[in-house]
């Protein structure tokens, strides 16, 4: 017995030795496969890009960085209804769920690489009324413990591909809760800035509304002294009724957008009005970010490329994996039982134990395990096509907010222009009338014609900051590279648990 029990130790040693091999064998092959993929999707992606943007790079001095650029704005109202919005929008809320089940699946994944163990325990009791032993009925109860292992050897990596698999996955949903985040810091800088757009307009065009009540009394007193018609003054009449419809549906734009805020960010709409109120009235303006000249690694900076290139290289795992299951497996058996039975009195013990290799040998299977094969080459194919729409998708949204921030820079700078003639005209109306050579009525006008261009300029400001915007959501963001400092609003799933809500 004791030869016998020495010779299954040297075999499970000898096995375990050969296992352990095994498996760092194959890891190391679905290492070297993994990566040689990811280069080759790289590479691929470097043929397929040109080589520079077509589009206009922004120029400017003291660009910074995209991870320090909201705060560039100094605006700290912005900044709180970022940070807000990262803290309590349910769209993050879903990312960081879907984070913590791809966490959990890699974990699942990994634990099939090793040992199994479990114990059983049970005890039972049990009379038999028709059967007797001596002058009574029989009573008996049995009580068994048992110990079972199970270790599946990953000859050829198919658990070890699976890992890789769901691990790869696990990356990919980190970044997609990247890109969730930017998208939503995008949609709450322009909701804001279109809310100060829209402010600003709104104050101009009561400014443009009580001018135009001013020229209509002057009207009116020249109807009295028969200067003019009663049809200029209906004219006049028209214009201002135009004006104050313009000046309502200005307002109404402004309470939609506060209201759309309010969602953004999940905060009572008092409190939304509070922050805006204790913070500056004003347009602010976005700084200039450095941006990367070579479109390859502009287009890797982005957390949905990122994440699609890694879904790419799980979909390749898949294959590793599905292929490894058409070869044979071996299984590592053991179980230690310990079996004590007592009738009427009388007890018994039976220990046993049973160690030994099992081997699974595919040999018929109607072609199940070939089609998960063609079915993992299809995902990954299906993989391949997705990253590559992606990447074009990429290249036009980085070329497109190209386009429409050099189209913005050069309204501003034609509209500059236009506003420097009227202030001009505007500051000669007022010296004329001083001087008695210009009238009222005339010198309203030229305010007017003032403050509707002071109007279309806020517009065009605030068109501007929003191509600064797409263009930053077009590069990645503010997405933390290796070697920068996160901005302020750039906190991981983690750092948001710890912190809590604020």
């Amino acid at each position: 017995m004791a030869l016998r029990f020495s010779s299954s130790l040297s075999s499970l040693a000898t096995v375990v030795a050969v296992a352990g091999l095994s498996m760092a064998v194959a890891m190391t092959m679905l290492g070297c496969s993994t990566t040689e993929r990811a280069g080759q999707q790289r590479s691929a992606l470097e043929k397929g890009t040109a080589q520079q943007w077509e589009g206009v790079l922004p120029q400017g001095e003291n660009a910074a960085s995209q991870t320090t650029w909201w705060a560039s704005w100094n605006d700290p109202t912005l900044l709180a209804l970022l940070a807000r919005a990262q803290q309590h929008n349910p769209g993050l809320a879903q990312a960081s769920a879907r984070i913590a089940q791809a966490r959990a699946s890699a974990s699942a994944a990994g634990a099939r690489l090793w040992p199994s163990l479990n114990l059983n325990a049970g005890v039972t009791a049990s009379r038999n009324p028709l059967a007797t032993f001596g002058a009574g009925e029989v009573r008996q109860s049995v009580a068994s413990t048992g110990l079972d292992a199970l270790w599946e050897i990953d000859l050829f990596g198919a658990n070890a591909a699976n890992r890789h698999s769901m691990q790869a996955r696990l990356e990919a949903s980190e970044t997609e809760w990247h890109d969730v985040r930017i998208s939503l810091a995008a949609e709450v800088a322009n909701t804001y800035l279109s809310l100060r757009s829209c402010e600003a307009q709104a104050a101009g065009l009561q400014q443009v509304a009580q001018s135009q009540q001013i020229s209509q009394q002057l009207q009116e007193q020249k109807i009295v002294a028969g200067f003019i018609s009663p049809e200029q003054l209906a004219q006049q009449d028209a214009q201002l009724a135009n004006l104050l419809t313009q000046a309502l549906q200005q307002e109404f734009e402004c309470a939609s957008l506060l209201k759309s805020l309010v969602m953004l960010v999940d905060l009572p709409e008092s409190e939304v009005r509070d922050m805006l109120q204790a913070g500056h009235a004003v347009l602010p303006q976005a700084g200039h970010f450095i941006v990367e000249t070579v479109p390859v690694k502009a287009l890797l900076a982005r957390p949905d490329m990122r994440a699609a290139l890694l879904n790419l290289v799980a979909s390749g795992a898949d294959i590793d994996a599905a292929q490894a299951r058409r070869y044979p497996s071996i299984s590592l058996l053991g179980s230690i039982s310990l079996l004590g039975i007592r009738i009427a009195g009388t007890n018994s013990a039976t220990n046993s134990w049973s160690f030994g290799p099992s081997l699974t040998l595919p040999l018929l299977d109607a072609g199940a395990r070939k089609a998960q094969v063609d079915l993992a080459q299809a995902r990954h194919a299906e993989a391949q096509a997705a990253f590559r729409q992606k990447t074009l998708l990429a290249v036009r949204e980085v070329e497109q907010a190209l386009l429409r921030l050099d189209l913005a820079n050069h309204h501003l700078q034609q509209h500059q222009r236009i506003e420097t003639s009227q202030n001009t005209a505007l500051q000669a109306a007022e010296a004329g009338w001083r001087f008695g050579s210009v009238s009222r009525l005339e010198m309203e006008q030229a305010r007017r014609q003032q403050l509707l261009t002071q109007g279309r300029k806020w517009q065009l400001q605030g068109d501007r900051a929003s191509a600064w915007i797409a263009l930053y959501k077009a590069l990645g963001g503010d997405w933390q590279s290796a070697g920068e400092q996160p901005s302020p609003i750039s906190q991981s799933p983690q750092q948001l648990q710890q912190s809590g809500p604020q």
